[in-house]
């Protein structure tokens, strides 16, 4: 506003400061950019307005003014320049330009890249406590468990029926050789349910040991797998460790933007930024494969995760209305 009090006072200078502050401080504003230009257009510095004009495109396509303001001034130049005006031969154009020049393209690409990264180790805690868990376990199982243990178990059912101990009673109160015998049978079908218990045991102790290593080294390589790269007009994400996902959204495409903290990101000092999508049908078959929701996890500190999710909302808000303005 100062600025363009400062522009109607005819004091081109001072607005020219003013401009250049609010570029400083917001650098993505189409309209500062584009207010520069004609101060820098009524000062006569053609080229530098052009370049403010182009800018204002660049980083805000709304901003259509920008693109009259150019066309007007290449005109301009094309009546200045004898030597570079249609002949009468030469179709009539009607003042318009032949074919969209590149930075009315600007629109249909991903712009700059503003921010990229990998996911925080310090995300994946909860996989990291359950791997620790599987091991300590693991080691109590296999280092510490004593065989026969579980003897007792294998004399009763469901391992014996019936019981072994219903068997010696039986036998004691019978003294029948025939009880004697299915006495002896049955303490040693009990004998071979403990061994086989021991080793199942000790093989899930040893399997949750391996496990809990694979757990944490896929927690490793998950984190340096999963890359989030921001662009002015989209987003890419890319993660996964032998079963790769890229998802590539466009910001007019963000129906919502939403910021949470589980209990162990809370405690890491982390977020997940989840951002929805329109539905694509597939998370009607499992959610693991639902399409329309993107996440993005421990990038950068909390505080970088809050500043993004804010500016995501505001770019994806703007850019909808940017794309809702250039389909009309």
């Amino acid at each position: 506003m100062l600025g363009n009090a400062l522009y109607r006072a005819g004091d081109t200078q001072k607005a020219e400061q003013a401009y250049r502050r609010l570029i400083g401080v917001q650098p993505s504003n189409g309209l500062a950019h584009y207010s520069l230009g004609m101060v820098l257009k009524e000062r006569g510095q053609l080229d530098r307005a052009r370049a403010a004009f182009e800018m204002a495109m660049r980083v805000d396509p709304a901003v259509t003014r920008a693109t009259d303001r150019l066309a007007e001034m290449e005109n301009l130049q094309v009546r200045d320049r004898p030597e570079e005006r249609p002949s009468d031969n030469s179709p009539n154009l009607g003042g318009v330009a032949a074919g969209p020049s590149s930075d009315d393209e600007i629109r249909l690409t991903a712009g700059s890249l503003l921010a990229e990264g990998s996911r925080n180790l310090g995300s994946f805690l909860a996989q990291y406590l359950l791997a620790a868990l599987m091991v300590l376990v693991g080691i109590i199982s296999s280092a510490f468990y004593r065989t026969g243990s579980l003897h007792w178990f294998a004399e009763r059912p469901p391992f014996q029926w019936p019981s072994v101990r219903f068997l010696r009673t039986t036998f004691e109160l019978t003294g029948q050789e025939s009880h004697g015998r299915e006495l002896i049978d049955a303490v040693q079908n009990a004998g071979a349910w403990s061994d086989r218990l021991d080793i199942l045991i000790r093989g899930v102790g040893i399997g949750l040991i391996l496990f809990g290593g694979v757990l944490s080294v896929h927690a490793a390589l998950a984190a340096r797998a999963s890359v989030y790269q921001i662009y002015e007009r989209r987003l890419d994400v890319r993660k996964g460790v032998l079963s790769r996902r890229h998802q590539s959204v466009w910001l007019y495409e963000i129906t919502d933007v939403e910021l949470r903290q589980s209990p162990t990101l809370t405690v890491t000092r982390n977020a997940e930024i989840r951002i929805y999508l329109p539905s694509t049908g597939y998370n009607k078959v499992r959610l693991r494969k639902d399409r329309s929701r993107v996440r993005i996890i421990g990038f950068g500190s909390l505080g970088n995760q809050r500043n993004l999710h804010s500016e995501l909302v505001e770019a994806a808000l703007k850019e909808r209305r940017a794309m809702r303005r250039w389909y009309l």
